[in-house]
């Protein structure tokens, strides 16, 4: 799921798309073929601004299922 805004009406809208895409998707609302990709804060808040990646705690690590 990614963010874009229209460069032609300004609206905001969200998209799933391939990661692999190069190509941004029509404006639902003007159908403008100027989209552009922007960071959408879910982005932000899951990073935390911490750096890196945490690991859970209590839940058994990578591939580990916690559980004895």
């Amino acid at each position: 799921m990614y963010e874009y805004r229209c460069r032609q009406c300004n609206l905001v809208f969200e998209e799933l798309v391939s990661s692999a895409s190069l190509n941004t998707p029509p404006c639902p609302k003007c159908k403008g073929d100027q989209t552009e990709k922007i960071l959408s804060s879910f982005s932000g808040i899951v990073s935390g601004g911490s750096g890196g990646a945490q690991p859970m705690q209590g839940h058994g690590g990578c591939g580990g299922s916690g559980f004895s």
